[in-house]
């Protein structure tokens, strides 16, 4: 990963204290275990995305840098409901959540899977449109899909109950290096080690690992030293320190070093300057997209249609939209073209404005509400792929995220 600057700054450790850790670190007292699960450095994404196997060296037992890791996380992890099972089903059901999505968002639809679907095989024999439903709000919806089709996968093949192998966990659809080792070494105590957004942030101010840590050598470094650094004895305690760590303490923007219990081997923080890794990628610039909504209602019913089956949102229901300026990518269906909903919105009544995000589409939304009667309403149902819904069953559909925006705006 390259060597740690000079010392720089304000630092409790000398010298002769730095060049122990560095002798420790270098990775010259570690060992390789009988494990066959490793990672595929030169492929293209950070998280789960490769499948090619290999070896992994970790260390034998606790470092005093990895003691004092595991200690802090004693002390200071966040009481999380999935950390107090060993159910490898509802472990892996958190992982996937957790892609992408801020923990307090994840934790109310958790325990709602967790209810509804209790075990492995309840998942696996749900319908799509039940677990999209579900799933409605948390974004990122191919995330339910792909739970859904490795539920199905286990259940076929596997007795309803994830494989406590490395290889064979990997080998399931959806489930990459970052999953198989977050569910094998948590679950399964297996030693495999894990990086995603929070680990490669501390490792690369750890040990000074330069570069793009999603791609190349510096994706190939950070996952190497993972792989050094992992405590066979403890490796799910150890993967969930590294991520607490990264979390809670090791932040993108203002790292508390004062509060890191690493911070005496930190070779970012001996410099002074913790905040400069990981390398910054420059900026994508977001799309601004205007769009028209209309909210269309017939008595207590509410007018809305399934998107496409691919695509963005793929599956989903909403009401009528359509971009105000040139269409954008495809953002929506062009079943707005119905003359009556033309109508509807010229005649409705503004509901406001209202703004949402997919992925780098800024979306600012010009909504009304127009109440069509039951002849046209009914015309329109016929000639196009619009449905009436009652409102008392909309909590149990899945809406989008912007759909539902809209109905509170309402």
């Amino acid at each position: 990963p390259g060597s740690p600057p000079a010392s720089g700054g304000n630092t409790p450790n000398n010298n002769s204290t730095k060049a122990a850790y560095a002798d420790k670190y270098s990775g010259r007292n570690q060992v390789l275990t009988g494990c066959s699960f490793a990672l595929a450095w030169g492929s293209d994404s950070m998280v789960d995305q490769s499948n090619e196997l290999d070896c992994a060296p970790v260390s034998p037992s606790p470092s005093p840098l990895q003691r004092a890791l595991l200690d802090w996380y004693a002390e200071a992890q966040r009481d999380l409901p999935w950390r107090r099972t060993r159910d490898p089903y509802l472990i892996w059901l958190s992982e996937v959540m957790l892609q992408q999505t801020r923990v307090e968002v994840v934790i109310e639809y958790w325990e709602r899977f967790r209810t509804r679907f209790p075990r492995l095989v309840d998942l696996a024999a749900a319908d799509e449109d039940e677990v999209l439903a579900m799933w409605s709000g948390l974004g990122y919806y191919r995330r339910a899909r792909g739970l859904l089709q490795t539920a199905r996968v286990v259940a076929a093949e596997h007795g309803g109950a994830l494989p406590a192998d490395g290889d064979a966990l990997l080998a399931l659809p959806g489930i990459g290096p970052y999953t198989a080792g977050a569910v094998g070494s948590i679950a399964f105590g297996l030693p495999l080690p894990l990086v995603d957004g929070n680990v490669a942030r501390v490792l690369a101010r750890l040990f000074w690992i330069q570069g793009d840590l999603a791609a190349g050598a510096g994706k190939r470094n950070v996952w190497r030293v993972a792989s050094e650094q992992l405590v066979a004895s403890e490796p799910g305690t150890w993967n969930q320190a590294l991520m607490e760590l990264g979390a809670t303490v090791c932040k993108p923007k203002a790292p508390r070093c004062d509060a890191c219990p690493l911070a005496f081997a930190c070779a970012a923080f001996a410099r002074g300057t913790p905040a400069a890794l990981p390398d910054k990628k420059p900026k994508q610039r977001p799309y601004d997209v205007h769009v028209e909504a209309l909210v269309a209602t017939a008595g207590d019913q509410l007018l809305i249609a399934k998107r496409p089956a691919t695509g963005r949102n793929a599956g989903l229901l909403e009401g009528p939209l359509r971009e105000a300026t040139a269409p954008h990518r495809d953002l929506w269906p062009a079943a707005w073209a119905h003359p009556l909903f033309a109508k509807g919105y010229a005649a409705g009544e503004p509901v406001g404005q209202v703004r949402h995000s997919i992925t780098r589409h800024k979306i600012t939304v010009d909504a009304r509400h127009f109440a069509f009667k039951a002849a046209d309403a009914a015309q329109i149902t016929h000639e196009t792929a619009y449905a009436l819904v009652p409102n008392c069953a909309l909590a149990d559909l899945a809406l989008s995220g912007l759909a539902a925006k809209l109905l509170k705006a309402k």
